[in-house]
């Protein structure tokens, strides 16, 4: 795969964790922490036979007479047929890493036995089999409520329950619900029944394929069975007053003992203040902390699992979680974000607002760990936060599974995805700028914006003209936040044709919404598409947004102006070569809403088979809905005939500028100004390609990408010097330091006015390090990401030199 030249796939090449002590003694934490990871995936595609938008015919008979859903983690596999209900695969692994397992299949399965019984009004019954969709409605019968790096729940409403007669138990899928909840080492299976008054006993028995026999029993509606399937071992509950052994508020100095144990999940549970912030002039750092003490009292290394649970949700499309060393510095380890905010409360299990992060820490025998939660609301060091996370759709529709959002700030959504093309029949769905007035007219700032999505990475179809779906998709959520996210897609077309693999990286900012697309294809199979596009803006059956004309152009401005051209058609109407290119479209609306943002793509690479290579843009005018013009990017034809070996990459870069000045909210004080002079509808994305196309050169660190800027430390203590050229440089420039030793405190400053001063907006935060990222790499290193600006009164034609050291 390509994944080893990407741009910014950083740490992938890792290999297991050596055993090598680091400065600070941890190196056996991160041993562990490698392999705390996991992945969900359909191995056929989404079995749903409803096709959304898209015609119902396009659905595969694979897709639906299949519905085995994989657990992949660093301890075990699973595989559940859902249909079945059966564990058709239960077997221990020695994982590799995140990553790394991003793109190794599991092949073989070892299944298990497993039995669901219950007594309702004095009769035994046992669950035979399921419905993945209603026979009646058509409803899709499962849920995903959780997915991200530690945790993958869902649940399945759809059981059958006969007597020993065959006689079905009357039960609609509100009364009971089977729910599965994979942590890295341990799963938890659970049965729901308390909706159904008359069950007295319900029981849950699995037999592993070594004939282990694990069960679980109560006189009860409801039953959890927990299991290590690498170690074969039935989990027990845990004391928290053992494993939790302090907790301390620290945004309010006040001592925290509202920790439980949840058997649902089989972690410590905290239930966190409702913690509230308020936006306004002068916004600083807008996050909350709790530092815990965790506590192994066996004589083994223990991974444990903890729940943090918000109970304030108006920030809640933002919020970012960190896990930090008691001084500020990142400790490395991942939380993961889970998120509600559809239906009601207590319609159904999962419905309703709620908001929670979730860890494993890896902790040695008979020792403690101490770390701080830093709970972040839309703000870091006064700059707009990056988050991409997993959001529940239960309680919004009954056809739907993967839905990711990811934002800027936590006043509304940037970008929506759905993998598996559930509910807006795209890949990428609804899209917002940010910074810009709100929709609603009722505020100037901090709000929901107009919606002008969709988007697809790769369109296929085949020689035959068939639609190719994706199936095996995994997602890697390998950071979340605050400063950069990198999410990864990546799985297989549906004729086994194509890998693919996506990238998306959301930056902080303060001026627009700006993220980094990647794409990556190994062909599998010698194939002749007869459509084939990398990358498209917008979807074939999502387009919100309506438009007139738009603008082609490179470095030195516009190329060419196409003002009112002909929409629709459904076919090619023309194409461009597109390399050091740019594209503005001058949005008028996005689902009726007034736009107040450009939408801008900027080429920043393309390659075949490791090579530079020509990327062209292909205008399809799509007739479905109404006429509109979809951008999508590919080789020079829209049917290529591509071989098998053939390896395909590129990035393209997504802006939402303002319109204008008075469109624009935010305190990015030099593109209020640039804004203020604009006079054509595509002035910022030119501004954006033209300036951020740098050069830069590095003392004591390799160069790895110059935007966004990538650099490896050659020095330890970390003391990088970089040099960002004179009249380059606009909005926070994200800078990742990859691959640096782990565990440092670092610090950024900026050559400005004969000194250099802190590269913060806050002095307050450069000690306590509350303005950048780290994230471990599987060889125990850290990547570690920063976003400097240039200062108000530093001249854009001059150098900017930006020094990032430890100490």
């Amino acid at each position: 795969m390509l994944l080893a030249t990407s741009l910014f796939l950083t740490g992938c090449n890792s290999s297991a964790l050596s055993s090598n002590e680091d400065s600070d003694g941890t190196s056996d934490e991160r041993t562990s922490y490698s392999r705390l990871y996991g992945y969900l995936y359909w191995e056929y595609g989404l079995p749903i036979s409803d096709g959304g938008r898209r015609p119902d015919s396009w659905i595969t008979d694979e897709m639906v007479d299949n519905p085995d859903l994989i657990i992949q983690t660093g301890y075990y596999n699973l595989r559940f047929a859902a249909d079945e209900l059966a564990l058709t695969g239960f077997d221990a692994s020695e994982g590799s890493d995140y990553l790394s397992a991003l793109h190794e299949d599991v092949s073989e399965f070892t299944a298990a036995d497993l039995h669901i019984e219950i007594d309702a009004n004095g009769v035994t019954y046992t669950a035979q089999y399921a419905e993945v969709e209603d026979s009646d409605s058509g409803d899709f019968q499962m849920g995903l409520i959780e997915q991200g790096q530690y945790v993958q729940r869902f649940d399945h409403t759809g059981l059958v329950f006969e007597d020993a007669d065959g006689n079905e138990l009357d039960l609609s899928a509100d009364d009971h619900y089977f729910e599965i909840t994979a942590w890295p080492d341990q799963v938890v299976f659970t049965l729901d029944l308390t909706n159904f008054e008359d069950v007295s006993r319900s029981q849950i028995t699995i037999t592993s394929p070594d004939g282990v026999i694990h069960e679980a029993e109560a006189d009860t509606n409801k039953v959890n069975l927990a299991i290590a399937p690498a170690s074969d071992e039935t989990l027990p509950e845990l004391d928290p007053e053992l494993y939790v052994t302090e907790a301390y508020n620290v945004s309010d100095d006040s001592d925290f003992d509202d920790v439980s144990f949840d058997a649902d999940q089989h972690a410590f549970f905290f239930d966190l203040p409702a913690w509230t912030v308020s936006y306004g002039s002068g916004v600083d750092n807008t996050y909350k902390e709790l530092q815990f003490e965790l506590t192994n009292p066996t004589d083994e290394e223990m991974n444990i699992p903890v729940v943090f649970n918000l109970n304030k949700f108006s920030n809640i499309t933002g919020t970012v979680m960190t896990l930090v060393e008691e001084d500020g510095r990142p400790s490395g380890y991942a939380v993961q974000v889970s998120k509600n905010w559809h239906g009601t409360s207590g319609t159904r299990n999962h419905v309703g607002s709620w908001h929670t992060g979730s860890a494993m820490i890896p902790v040695e025998a008979n020792s403690s760990r101490t770390l701080k939660l830093r709970v972040i609301y839309g703000y870091w060091d006064s700059v707009g936060t990056a988050s991409h996370s997993h959001l529940s759709l239960i309680g919004y529709s009954d056809k739907a599974w993967q839905w990711d959002e990811s934002a800027i700030g936590s006043w509304g959504e940037s970008m929506t995805f759905s993998p598996v093309s559930c509910i807006g029949s795209a890949f990428m769905d609804d899209i917002r700028p940010s910074f810009t007035t709100p929709k609603n007219g009722t505020s100037t700032d901090h709000g929901w914006t107009e919606n002008v999505g969709g988007g697809e990475y790769m369109v296929y179809f085949d020689e035959n003209g068939d639609f190719r779906w994706p199936k095996k998709l995994k997602t890697a959520y390998q950071w979340i936040g605050p400063n950069m996210t990198q999410i990864y897609y990546s799985g297989y077309s549906d004729d086994d044709a194509i890998r693919f693999t996506y990238g998306s990286h959301l930056v902080r900012s303060n001026d627009y919404h700006r993220r980094f697309q990647q794409y990556n294809y190994e062909v599998l199979e010698n194939i002749e598409p007869t459509r084939f596009v990398y990358y498209q803006m917008a979807a074939d059956y999502y387009m919100s947004a309506v438009f007139d004309d738009y603008y082609r152009g490179d470095a030195n401005g516009v190329m060419e102006s196409h003002i009112g051209e002909e929409q629709g058609g459904n076919e090619y109407l023309a194409s461009y070569a597109f390399n050091d290119s740019w594209l503005a479209i001058a949005d008028l609306s996005g689902t009726s809403d007034t736009a107040r943002s450009y939408r801008g793509l900027i080429w920043r690479n393309s390659q075949v088979n490791g090579e530079d290579a020509e990327l062209y843009m292909h205008n399809y005018g799509r007739t479905w809905g109404s006429d509109t013009i979809l951008f999508g990017f590919g080789s020079d034809s829209t049917t290529p005939t591509l071989t098998a070996g053939t390896e395909i990459s590129g990035v393209i870069e997504y802006v939402m500028p303002a319109q204008s000045a008075s469109e624009y909210w935010g305190s990015d004080t030099a593109f209020s100004e640039r804004l203020a002079t604009y006079t054509t509808p595509w002035n910022a994305v030119h501004d954006e390609y033209a300036y951020n196309d740098m050069t830069v050169t590095a003392t004591n660190a390799t160069v790895e990408n110059s935007y966004p800027i990538i650099v490896e430390p050659l020095t330890e203590p970390v003391d990088v010097q970089l040099t960002i050229p004179a009249s380059k440089g606009i909005g926070h420039i994200p800078i990742v330091l990859s691959s640096a030793t782990a565990g440092q405190a670092l610090y950024a400053q900026i050559y400005n006015d004969g000194e250099w001063i802190s590269a913060v907006e806050n002095d307050d935060v450069f000690e306590s390090h509350a303005y950048y990222q780290g994230y471990f790499n599987a060889d125990g290193t850290m990547d570690y990401v920063f976003n400097i600006i240039r200062p108000a009164n530093m001249a854009f034609d001059e150098l900017m030199l930006v020094r990032i050291y430890s100490q």
